[in-house]
């Protein structure tokens, strides 16, 4: 499966290129790394900010030590080396073998060098030379050609080891785009001893001329397709295209519905989608949300026709085959040709508002959305809207100065949900509930013990024995609440 990598930031990332180049800080390996190396990184969904990216990874050759600009990490090994070199540098032969013999120490089977303008990736394990083991060269400049080459070494394609076939798929299609430039010349005198064998002789010199133009055209077109990614849809193909292009359609309402990953096989498997709840008959476009690990709207097509609400099997026409079928629901039939793939899904951005049932967007609002929120009408809460709800502003003073300090702790995540804010480490150990007249704290501690450590706190248990809640008010000690609650945070580090 290919990875799909954000099409706005690789816009970004192609401007941020340009506006480097202009500047006076191309001559600088460490600026070229900041603003171009690390958020190419960043796009790939390698966290920069996080132990699986190490700076200033050690090699040890023999009993001295080198060091290559970045290690991407899993499991605590190097599955990536990464080389930086300056803007301006060219990319030279001795760089190349450098971060070569760089991954064979380290065992390390793919290794990057880039300059920011272009970026080479090499399979250290594909031979000897460094022609044999560049997988390819991408002009970051250009982009988005070359995206799937660039996606190749995004974390999940690492992770998935998506990279090891991927790359076997891109060697043999260079070699047979090798193979066609290398035998033209005979790939010519067959189209030519096939034409001749219809037209006859008399026609000879017009057949050589249209034959060798004929062998050109056809590798011109075999090249073409490599940058053109498809899948396959039964005995035809999905073209992968940018929801841009979907703008030039008629506008009109889009019927999105869900799905489990499996579920793509039944809309390609049949072009249709089934079965749903809807009265609605005249819809012109569908989409499909898969979910995990995709957890994107994906694809894209026109509908054809929207059955009547099924009585029966026999009216299933060409999708018979399917195992369940459910009475008074529809099908959705898309018209030929005209399933897509986005090539910029739209993602979920919170698994709180991932659709669990179809809902309508329409066409112009699809094209332009970059989350399924925005698509839905739903913004994500925030802190400011749950502190906003206590009216008396002591409280509200109260809740923000208990929720830095808090926060001030290692390692504690906070999570905002419709009705409470969540701290938690490898579990949960405390929640803030705001009200118009103050707010509750929840602590994941048994209540006996809240009243020997605290016994000021006005302590209430909890159906669930291991938690306490805490009634606040203005006289409630703010030094007390932190104190239980760093208490209830010690708990989950042992």
């Amino acid at each position: 499966m290919t990875v799909e990598l954000p099409a706005k930031e690789i816009s970004r990332l192609v401007s941020a290129i340009e506006d480097f180049s202009k500047t006076g800080m191309t001559s600088s390996e460490a600026n070229t790394k900041k603003k171009i190396v690390e958020p190419i990184l960043s796009i790939l969904s390698w966290d920069v900010q996080s132990n699986e990216v190490m700076l200033e990874y050690p090699i040890k050759i023999g009993s001295t030590a080198k060091y290559v600009d970045y290690a991407l990490m899993l499991e605590n090994k190097p599955v990536v080396l990464v080389e930086a070199k300056p803007f301006d540098n060219d990319l030279s032969h001795d760089d190349s073998s450098q971060i070569i013999s760089y991954g064979r120490v380290e065992d390390v089977q793919w290794v990057i060098l880039t300059n920011g303008r272009k970026l080479k990736v090499f399979d250290t394990k594909a031979g000897k030379t460094e022609k044999e083991c560049v997988v390819t060269e991408i002009d970051l400049a250009k982009l988005p050609n070359q995206i799937s080459d660039l996606a190749l070494i995004s974390r999940e394609s690492i992770l998935t080891g998506d990279i090891e076939a991927a790359v076997k798929r891109l060697a043999a299609t260079k070699k047979a785009m090798d193979n066609l430039k290398v035998k033209r010349s005979e790939i010519a005198e067959e189209i030519k001893r096939i034409l001749l064998k219809i037209t006859g002789k008399d026609v000879e010199r017009i057949i050589e001329d249209l034959s060798n133009q004929l062998a050109g055209q056809a590798i011109q077109l075999f090249e073409k397709q490599m940058g053109t990614p498809v899948e396959k849809i039964g005995t035809a193909e999905i073209q992968i295209v940018a929801r841009s292009h979907l703008q030039m359609k008629t506008p009109g309402k889009v019927v999105v519905c869900p799905s489990r990953s499996e579920g793509v096989e039944f809309l390609k498997k049949y072009n249709a989608w089934g079965f749903v709840n809807m009265r609605e008959e005249a819809i012109p476009y569908f989409a499909l949300y898969v979910g995990r690990p995709e957890s994107s709207i994906m694809y894209f097509g026109e509908i054809e026709s929207i059955t009547k609400p099924l009585k029966s099997k026999d009216e299933l026409g060409k999708i018979q085959d399917v195992e369940k079928f459910d009475v008074g629901k529809r099908v959705i039939h898309l018209k030929p040709g005209t399933l897509v793939r986005l090539s910029d899904p739209i993602p979920a951005k919170s698994r709180r508002f991932v659709p669990k049932a179809r809902f309508y967007a329409a066409l112009d609002k699809f094209t332009q959305a970059s989350y399924v929120e925005d698509l839905l009408g739903l913004t994500e809460i925030t802190i400011e809207q749950h502190l906003e709800k206590i009216r008396n502003l002591k409280l509200k003073k109260m809740a923000s100065e208990f929720r830095n300090a808090i926060l001030g702790l290692s390692g504690v995540k906070e999570e905002i949900t419709k009705s409470h804010i969540l701290y938690r480490t490898s579990v949960n150990f405390a929640a803030i509930y705001a009200q118009p007249r103050g707010f509750w704290l929840s602590v994941r501690i048994p209540n006996e013990e809240v009243r020997i450590q605290a016994p000021n706190l006005d302590a209430r248990p909890q159906s669930n024995h291991k938690w306490t809640d805490i009634r606040v008010e203005e006289n409630t000690d703010l030094g007390s609440l932190i104190s239980i609650t760093k208490c209830a945070y010690q708990k989950t580090l042992k």
